[in-house]
This record gives C-alpha cells, structure tokens and sequence, in this order.
C-alpha cells in the first residue's frame, strides 16, 4: 500500500464532515444577499488576494449566505448564535476534515467583516469552531508511474478538449505548477526563442523562471494552433466561448472523466495538485536537494518541501536519529 492510499485509508477512518451537498448553488441577483456577497468579494480583491483565495472563498461564502437564505431568514441583522449553531450541524459527513477546515474559515472571516460593517450587533464566528490541523497530518497524493501512463493514455490528443487537457497536464506534472498560475498564463509569459517559461507567482508573488522543454512546447503549440477559439484574450488557456479557462472551476469534471476513462481508483482524483505532488515525490526519488525542490515547485521555504518527505519512505529514513544519538552511549 502507497502513501497515497494509506492517506485516504486514513482520511476515511477520521470522523470528519463537511456542508449537506447540494446542486451547484447560483448565487445572483434574484438572491437576498447578493449585494452583500459582492460587497465583501470587493473588500477581498482590494486586499490583494490571490484569484484562487478569492474563488475559494466566494464558493464558501455562497454556501453559508443559501443556507441563512433557506432558513427564510431575510435580513442579515436577524442571523443570530442559533442560526450559526444550526449551521454548523447541517454539516455533512463526505468531505475532509481540511476542506471542512476552509468552509469554517471563509465563513469566520465573512461574519467579522459584517460585524465590521455593523451589518450584525454581534460578532458571530465566535460561534464557529476553529479546527486546528496539524501539518504533519497531511500526507501529500501522489500518482504512480503505472497510473500516470493510464492517464495520459485516456487523454484523446485527437480533439480539441483532449489538447487543451493534455498541455494542462504537462504544465502540472513536469513543472509542478499551481492551478491559479496556470489559469493566469499569458503569451507574454512564454519565451518561444529563450525557451523558457517566466511569470510571478499568484499565491507567492514571486518570480519563477523555467525551462521550456520541447514536449511543454508541442503541447503549447498543438493546442494554441489547433484547439484554441480565435481570441484577442492574452490568456493561454480559454474555454469554448472564448473566456479565461478557470482550472478551479473548469478543470475537475474533465479530470473525472479521464479517470473513469483509464479506471483508476477515486483515491486519486486529486487534479492539479496530485501532479504537482507527483513531480516532488520523482524528484527526492532523484536524491535532488530540497532547495532546488523548493525553487522548481515556487515554495518560499524548503519547511512547505519538507512535507514531501512523507511520500518518500527512503528519504524520511535518513531523518531518523539512532537511539544513542538521542539518549548518548550508557
């Protein structure tokens, strides 16, 4: 058993919950709280927030606002510590405890700021629980070579979609890139005669330069030339109505189906970020150093690589102290 199934072993075991699922929620302007919702969106974007925080926070938001919605509560003034409490039990079972984590957080920080605003008399997410993970917890899903050869094999290169979602893969998987920086990707971004690729980091702001190598390059071109709608828009990836291709939003369905395609294992439907892991666990594998790991995957700190280790039995041998080290020779 990998480290990616003693993972979802574990996570299955743990007690964990998560919102009562329901259709995907539109949130416009027949809703009560709509202006509310893009109001506190606003305040977020001016605090210079990466796009994929603000994405994530606005799903979280929206489930809470339908949820006070449904309860036929119709002004805001009138959500009380109950209303919370109530919330918080209409938690369902089938997400993971860190996903849980972010629904309670993003709906912690939308109630301070209606307190803020004095849109409430008191400050509410102090009725919220705050649930604390430790980082050593979290073991990083990895694909396997045998798996990753599946993936890519149920990926049909012949259509339009299978070009974009190919390109997209090589992205993740041979440069480790983040969802948000491969939705932000420009043309200005890639240095066709340099070969390289050169862009600043949505969640880190910070530079990060890469190789171009020639089968990202193919990938890039075949899409582009063949896939991609006739479009001013500077963004690389667009979808079929000529808009920004949204990995966050855009990418999982597609993703499903691949994996449906190649029958591999629910455990592994982790998108984008199991590639990324992917590339990290190959790499320690190659014994390359942790700060040369740290700077292909754009990590300020070699402490966020470290956690890779987990995935790699052999290199989290070499951390282990001997006894004698520890209690000295008796």
């Amino acid at each position: 058993m990998n480290a990616t199934e003693i993972n979802y072993k574990i996570r299955k075991e743990i007690k964990i919950s998560a919102l009562n699922r329901s259709p995907k929620y539109v949130y416009n302007k027949q809703n009560l709280f709509y202006k509310t919702l893009v109001e506190y969106l606003e305040y977020l974007q001016k605090r210079n927030l990466a796009e994929s925080t603000i994405y994530i926070a606005k799903r979280n938001c929206i489930y809470f606002l339908s949820y006070i919605e449904n309860q036929n509560i119709k002004n805001i003034k009138n959500i009380t510590s109950t209303d919370i409490e109530n919330y918080v039990r209409n938690i369902r079972q089938d997400l993971n405890i860190y996903t849980k984590k972010t629904y309670l957080k993003d709906t912690r920080l939308l109630l301070k700021y209606l307190y803020y605003k004095k849109y409430t008399e008191e400050d509410l997410s102090l009725y919220l629980p705050v649930i604390k993970v430790p980082s050593y917890n979290i073991i990083p899903n990895t694909i396997s070579p045998d798996n990753l050869k599946k993936i890519f094999n149920a990926i049909n290169r012949n259509t339009k979609s299978g070009k974009k979602i190919y390109a997209i893969f090589l992205l993740a998987l041979r440069y480790g890139l983040r969802p948000s920086d491969i939705t932000n990707l420009k043309f200005k971004n890639i240095h066709w005669k340099g070969r390289k690729i050169q862009f600043v980091q949505s969640k880190t702001k910070v530079p990060l330069t890469l190789p171009l190598t020639d089968e990202v390059a193919d990938a890039l071109i075949d899409y582009i030339k063949h896939s991609r709608v006739k479009s001013q828009e500077q963004y690389i990836f667009l979808t079929i109505k000529g808009t920004k291709y949204n990995i966050h939003s855009h990418f999982y369905d597609e993703y499903t189906k691949i994996l449906k395609k190649a029958n591999i294992e629910l455990f592994q439907k982790k998108g984008i970020y199991s590639l990324r892991h992917t590339l990290a666990s190959s790499l320690l594998k190659e014994n390359i150093p942790l700060p040369i790991i740290s700077s292909v995957l754009g990590h300020s700190s070699t402490m966020s690589t470290m956690n890779y280790l987990k995935i790699d039995l052999n290199q989290l041998k070499t951390c282990c102290l001997e006894m004698d080290d520890i209690y000295g020779e008796r």
